[in-house]
């Protein structure tokens, strides 16, 4: 079971005498949290606050909401703050297991807390202030021709989540003009990752590829300057790919 987690339900009944059930998702407050990557793992640490019941054992659960796909991982837990039914925790992942998720330009997982009663697994969605996270660190991967970007963050709604991206490229069109047959583009570009090589070493290419045939003409700037450039796209190869729809 994860697909939101526990959750509570409360009856209430009105002034006109009508009678409803309002529903909650069960949350689990975090004092702390810390992670960092070493030997091809992410550790995890910190505290939460657990009060509703005794149980065998605690995992870490990522759940891809998308795919329905859950990893999880034990969880050594020990008894903090009395007061404030604190519980100290430590566990890791292997980082190959953070790509289990379908959609590998962009993947969210939802993070909870695993209760372990009986063999049977109870889960409760982590609630977090941003603030807790400030310190969070982001990692970065190559795999093949790609380089993803991974993290921990707080959702609106203050909930735990790890996002796993792409790293993109950061551009910006500062101008562009039509004249003499050509479309005349300006602006910046540059790949977007810590270990990427500095701006003035990476090769840029445009691409026009149109939306009906998926067909493309490729273009390489006349003139590039760090990660400023100036490319032409010559209209007569812009009509190669062109149907009776717009090219983008």
């Amino acid at each position: 079971m994860v697909d939101g987690g526990i959750r509570r339900i409360r009856p209430y009944r009105t002034s006109n005498g009508g009678f409803f059930f309002k529903v909650f998702t069960d949350l689990v407050n975090v004092f702390a949290w810390n992670s960092v990557y070493q030997n091809n793992k992410v550790h995890m640490s910190g505290s939460f606050q657990w009060g509703k019941y005794e149980v065998d054992a605690f995992h870490l659960c990522l759940f891809d909401k998308h795919t329905g796909e859950v990893v999880r991982t034990p969880m050594d837990t020990a008894k903090g703050n009395l007061q404030k039914k604190e519980y100290t925790f430590t566990c890791s992942l292997p980082e190959k297991s953070l790509f289990f998720g379908g959609n590998k330009e962009a993947s969210r997982y939802e993070v909870y807390l695993s209760a372990e009663v009986d063999a049977r697994l109870m889960e409760y969605r982590f609630k977090i202030r941003p603030k807790v996270l400030e310190a969070e660190p982001r990692k970065e991967w190559r795999r093949g021709d790609h380089v993803y970007k991974g993290f921990f963050y707080t959702t609106v709604n203050n909930r735990l989540a790890y996002m796993l991206k792409e790293a993109g490229i950061v551009r910006d069109i500062a101008e562009f003009s039509i004249n003499d047959n050509s479309f005349y583009i300006e602006g910046t570009a540059s790949f977007n990752a810590k270990e990427a090589s500095d701006p003035a070493e990476q090769t840029l290419t445009i691409i026009a590829r149109s939306r009906e045939t998926e067909q493309e003409a490729l273009f390489v700037p006349y003139e590039k300057k760090g990660d400023a450039f100036k490319a032409e796209l010559p209209l007569d190869k812009l009509k190669t790919i062109h149907n009776d729809r717009d090219t983008h």
